[in-house]
């Protein structure tokens, strides 16, 4: 929706270099929150938070017109930071992934 905006109110939109933007997410999924980002229009190499928090200040007037701003936050570990960190509290590899796969409650509604 924010994108759409942007293309309604001829906000420019930035054209990156696909290895780049490739990069970024080989990053996101190697050291995820905890990780460093290039930034798309610096290229300097950013801590992914405040890659995340940009991203939300971009996107929020939208979000709180929507209705659904108090979704947008960033979490304190990633599920791949959450499980490491019960390995090294002493839980098993099998209760880890019982933690993952449990029921969880529905989304929404």
């Amino acid at each position: 929706m924010r994108i759409a905006r942007a293309l309604d109110e001829g906000e420019p939109l930035p054209s990156h270099p696909h290895r780049l933007i490739e990069e970024n997410l080989w990053r996101a999924i190697r050291y995820g929150l905890s990780g460093e980002l290039i930034d798309l229009e610096s290229f300097d190499v950013r801590p992914t938070r405040v890659a995340l928090e940009r991203l939300i200040d971009w996107v929020l007037p939208v979000a709180e017109e929507l209705g659904c701003a108090s979704f947008l936050a960033i979490p304190v570990a990633n599920a791949a930071e959450r499980q490491i960190a019960r390995f090294e509290q002493g839980a098993t590899l099998e209760q880890i992934y019982a933690e993952q796969v449990r029921r969880k409650e529905p989304v929404g509604g």
